[in-house]
């Protein structure tokens, strides 16, 4: 039923109830008569009908037509009500899964991101503490004498400063480059500057 068709229906229950005086009745007039009749109060508004139609016709009253009326729209009232309430667990319930969902995501990044963190800071202590710088000196022989055994191996030293897990470079002012150390072929003075300064860096 439409809200149309129901608006319809009360204002005809209405107006009736309002004509009404009296209490609506299915009787049978006298022995002899045709049918039934239906009235109200002393005053007959349905005569000739079968028993059965003149019974729904006084319960069918304006009374009890309004009454259901005013249950249905209670009940419809209610039901709307309901709707809104259940959308509104609905959504609270998604938006409670949505935000326990996106809590556990963000906990999880946020380990991952801790514990990169603190690798990263680890690695920088250890390369700070790997780091040192040395100024190479160079070869020679003591007193000049070539027969005699270097005064200082520049060889020696690269392997020390390698064993200590340091990387040798040396930075040649002439080719403007920075030279690896690790792996010196022979004992020659590296590049151009054989007294440049040798940085050690950490991997």
């Amino acid at each position: 039923m439409t809200a149309l068709n129901k608006q319809a229906l009360r204002e005809a229950a209405n107006a009736a109830n309002i004509a009404s005086w009296g209490k609506w009745e299915s009787y049978k007039p006298h022995k002899g008569a045709r049918g039934y009749e239906v009235k109200v109060g002393a005053k007959a508004v349905a005569q000739h009908c079968l028993k059965v139609d003149s019974a729904f016709i006084a319960a069918a009253n304006p009374p009890t037509v309004l009454a259901l009326l005013d249950e249905l729209e209670a009940a419809e009232k209610r039901i709307e009500e309901e709707i809104c309430r259940a959308n509104r667990e609905h959504h609270r319930g998604f938006m409670m899964a949505c935000n326990h969902l996106k809590e556990h995501a963000n906990v999880h990044y946020a380990d991952a991101a801790e514990m990169e963190i603190a690798a990263l800071r680890q690695r920088i202590a250890e390369l700070e503490v790997r780091a040192f710088k040395v100024e190479m000196p160079e070869s020679f022989y003591p007193d000049g004498d070539i027969d005699a055994p270097l005064a200082v191996d520049e060889l020696e030293v690269i392997a020390a400063i390698v064993e200590a897990g340091g990387k040798p470079v040396a930075f040649c002012k002439r080719c403007d480059r920075e030279i690896d150390l690790t792996h010196r072929p022979d004992g020659s003075h590296y590049c151009h500057a054989p007294a440049a300064c040798i940085g050690v860096k950490g991997e």
